[in-house]
């Protein structure tokens, strides 16, 4: 039963032939996502070399071709519905065709034909017996751990692990550069499958940016929020630019997405993202971060950039992930302080640079969500959103030119305050209405609200002070140009320390400031004292 004419054809195993899906070709629809029916090109190809020939593949089926870019390898990154739990479909065949244009030389890659990329970080190889060469060449890889190995090694991996793996597959990579690195071709894939049924992924909270940011932003480096209503994944998504060339640029996720995330362990973060970028060494270590508690996580996802569209979906797993410190990821986290993190998310951030600390770019991001539910939040108590006025707020000592704006905050209304010409005054603070003072207790649980800035330095957020002392609570990122969310916990953490110190309150002496309010503050001015900026604030609520 093997096709003798193909070293790598092989019988398709023991799973039922009518649970088949495909990837399906279509020039005809508006953006790229679409044509490709969610397949995604990873790494540095040609510019604008990607096309649809609609009956080039090997029995007039559509087929999609690249053309490299570098001298770095590329890949097709598969659908997101070929990944997942495949734990149920040991032995199922991925299947497809391949064929390069270069007439001159022979295909002698030493890449992987076929990478699996399971959760906890394994990757398995499957190298074949030959590459393909003009004409094409028909392909059936076995989900079976006889036709891998763990990458980097020539171990065939156990059967249990390999099963165990099955179950949570993140990636799934397709090899398109057959002559590297000493010579640049294109090559075309036509007529994958995979046996498998089809299911829908199913999100609690999806994001998919139909004509606004909302709340989503850039920070730390970046220029102003574009929202693009064609071409995304599928198509409303964001975009911004890198302008810097030595901070990291990262996406802020809304409010909406903050909170409680217990009931999310072993769940999923999903997210679909580009990048102009198109040089050799495009990679960025860091993919998503995630604070709660004071500790920052890092997934451990280093990621090409691509032109097209890319899936990326993050398990909720301890082994996925690592502590980030001073910039750097350093040990994963016990599941203790990974289910802590996940009591507590503060913020969440998705990479905006793939050109680190190198030069400037542009990158997008569409279609984030999240697989299992958020705990529910408890009621709102008190909200400003500045819709008619600004409801008592003031800016500071050392601000000036306050100013209520009828339009373009989250979504209508805000008031925006500036740095007082030498003032002299290190930080300017929005201070709080009698009315909100009055609602906050040892009963309160969150205040969140909604920040933007024309700098990007990275003080505290707020100020709480009482009779017992001030605390201040810090963040990770301050906003900058475009709007920002900022969860403040209402309860005791590392996160809170008195005032010029880095001492935390003790659980009475939280309680205690928390009861004896005298004033709420937060932060409005993000440049040091030798610097002017402005800023913003908006959307207020406490809970």
């Amino acid at each position: 039963d093997t096709d003798n004419s193909n070293p790598d054809a092989v019988n398709p195993g023991t799973q039922p032939a009518e649970y088949v899906i495909r990837v399906t070709l279509d020039d005809s629809q508006p953006s790229d996502f679409l044509r490709m029916d969610g397949l995604a090109l990873v790494g540095a190809i040609g510019e604008n070399s990607f096309a649809i020939d609609m009956t080039g593949g090997p029995n007039g089926e559509p087929a999609a071709c690249a053309e490299d870019g570098s001298s770095e390898p590329w890949y097709w990154q598969m659908p997101v519905r070929f990944t997942g739990d495949l734990s149920t479909n040991l032995g199922s065949v991925l299947a497809f065709n391949l064929r390069i244009d270069d007439t001159t030389r022979s295909p002698n890659s030493s890449e992987p034909l076929v990478l699996l990329v399971a959760a906890n970080g394994t990757v398995y190889s499957h190298f074949p017996a030959s590459y393909p060469g003009m004409e094409w060449v028909n392909y059936q890889v076995p989900l079976s751990p006889e036709f891998f190995t763990i990458n980097g090694t020539n171990t065939v991996p156990p059967l249990e692990q390999f099963q165990n793996d099955l179950g949570r597959i993140v990636d799934m990579l397709v090899l398109g550069d057959f002559l590297n690195p000493s010579s640049f071709e294109g090559s075309c894939i036509a007529d994958i499958s995979l046996q498998r049924e089809d299911i829908a992924i199913e999100f609690s909270l999806f994001e998919s940016f139909d004509s606004q940011n909302n709340g989503f932003a850039g920070v730390s480096g970046t220029d102003e929020v574009a929202i693009f209503s064609a071409g995304g994944a599928p198509d409303s998504h964001l975009c911004l630019g890198d302008d810097s060339v030595v901070d990291d640029a990262y996406w802020s996720a809304s409010d909406q997405f903050l909170g409680d995330w217990s009931s999310l362990f072993g769940e999923e973060i999903h997210y679909r993202a580009t990048s102009s970028s198109n040089d050799d060494d495009i990679f960025a270590m860091q993919s998503v971060l995630m604070v709660g508690g004071n500790i920052t996580l890092v997934a451990n996802l280093p990621t090409a950039a691509s032109q097209y569209w890319r899936n990326t979906r993050v398990p909720l797993v301890p082994e996925h992930w690592s502590i980030w410190i001073n910039g750097e990821a350093t040990d994963q986290p016990s599941e203790e302080m990974f289910r802590q993190v996940l009591a507590d998310v503060t913020q969440l951030y998705f990479t905006a640079d793939y050109l680190v600390a190198q030069s400037s770019e542009s990158t997008c991001i569409d279609s984030v969500g999240l697989t299992g539910t958020i705990a529910p939040r408890s009621a709102v108590v008190y909200e400003a959103n500045f819709d008619s006025g600004d409801e008592g707020w003031t800016a500071g000592e050392g601000s000036e030119n306050q100013q209520h704006l009828i339009a373009g905050g989250i979504p209508g209304g805000h008031i925006c305050a500036e740095d007082s010409n030498g003032s002299g005054f290190d930080q300017w603070r929005w201070i709080a209405p009698p009315e909100l003072l009055g609602q906050i207790n040892s009963a309160s649980n969150e205040l969140v609200f909604y920040r933007t800035s024309t700098s990007g330095d990275e003080p505290e957020s707020a100020l709480l002070e009482s009779a017992f002392g001030n605390i201040v609570y810090n963040e990770v990122f301050a906003p900058e140009d475009s709007w920002k969310a900022t969860r403040v916990p209402l309860r005791r953490s590392d996160a809170w320390v008195f005032e010029g110190t880095t001492d935390a309150p003790s659980e009475i002496e939280f309680q205690q400031i928390l009861d004896s309010l005298v004033s709420v503050q937060l932060v409005g001015d993000f440049a040091d004292s030798s610097r002017s900026d402005s800023s913003c604030l908006d959307s207020v609520v406490l809970r």
